[in-house]
């Protein structure tokens, strides 16, 4: 049993969300230091009559007294002659060479207090993927500057905050959570499963406590749960820009563990295992393969 303090622990350490994953990004300058970051990415539709298709907000707030300064709110689409160019030399490229090849550029003044700048984005060809930086150009500042930058879609209602290419996933996984909890439910049910009351008596309990079923119950319980993890991650990320990268990485382990699980049910019934023979050759090996093929998967979405 989990102590209370343990518990609240745990949900608390869940449901922190990780500003590296949302329509707001956020950070902090340090002091007498001299910036040029790259701040994050966002894809945005397009309009043929060349309309607004998005925006940049950003809001600077000195952390300290500060003197009047200026920083760069620098924007690049995907086209070769920008971001793709200008990446490869950002390091050693000039502040000028920067904001060449920036499709836009916008000057936020600094005083003593926070300052907020609106930037509007006009595309009339394809969607582009937009990338955002912060630059100082050579000047480093008396007190650290805190930062936020607000990216939205204009044409997307609800989910203005999502990015082109994720628009329509919270849907999608709110669709498949209630399509996951009926299956799951009706296989439960089909197989003698406690919320069956009546036929419990009559069901063969090697069918109930066949290999094959609960490797399918497992397998689709991780499915469920990834499902509704997703949801509730892309359920922050609407009411909050963020989202939770900690919840949304739950969700990925939910689902390596139901494609491990699917894997296992594959190549154990290739095998004739629980069907025509009961032995398992190598089942410390086999088994150990797949844990690690499922380690692996997880590793790779850190």
């Amino acid at each position: 049993m989990v102590s209370s303090p343990h518990f609240l622990a745990v949900c608390v350490w869940i449901m922190h969300v990780n500003p590296a994953d949302g329509i707001r990004f956020q950070g902090e300058f340090p002091a007498g230091e001299p910036f040029g970051a790259y701040i994050g990415k966002f894809c945005l539709d397009y309009s043929p009559k060349n309309a607004i298709v998005g925006a940049v907000e950003v809001k600077i707030d000195p952390l300290d007294r500060l003197d009047d300064g200026l920083v760069y709110l620098a924007l690049y689409d995907d086209e070769q002659h920008r971001w793709k160019h200008i990446r490869k030399t950002w390091n050693s490229a000039t502040c000028e060479e920067r904001l060449a090849a920036a499709n836009k550029f916008t000057k936020i003044y600094l005083n003593d207090t926070a300052v907020a700048s609106y930037t509007p984005i006009h595309q009339r060809i394809r969607p582009r993927f937009w990338y955002f930086t912060l630059l100082s150009c050579g000047h480093s500042f008396g007190a650290p500057l805190k930062y936020t930058v607000h990216i939205f879609n204009n044409n997307h209602g609800w989910q203005n905050e999502f990015s082109l290419d994720h628009l329509g996933l919270f849907t999608v996984y709110g669709v498949f959570s209630v399509a996951f909890l009926l299956v799951t439910s009706a296989t439960w049910c089909a197989t003698g499963g406690e919320f069956d009351y009546d036929s419990l008596a009559t069901k063969d309990s090697a069918q109930r406590e066949h290999p094959y079923i609960q490797l399918l119950l497992l397998s689709y319980l991780a499915s469920t749960a990834s499902c509704l993890f997703q949801l509730l991650h892309y359920t922050l990320f609407l009411l909050t820009g963020y989202g939770s990268m900690r919840i949304r990485f739950l969700g990925m382990l939910a689902a390596i563990t139901a494609n491990c699980t699917v894997f296992l049910i594959a190549v154990l019934a290739s095998n004739g295992w629980a069907i025509s023979r009961a032995k398992l050759p190598y089942r410390r090996a086999f088994l150990g393969t797949i844990a690690a093929v499922g380690a692996i998967s997880a590793f790779c979405e850190l």
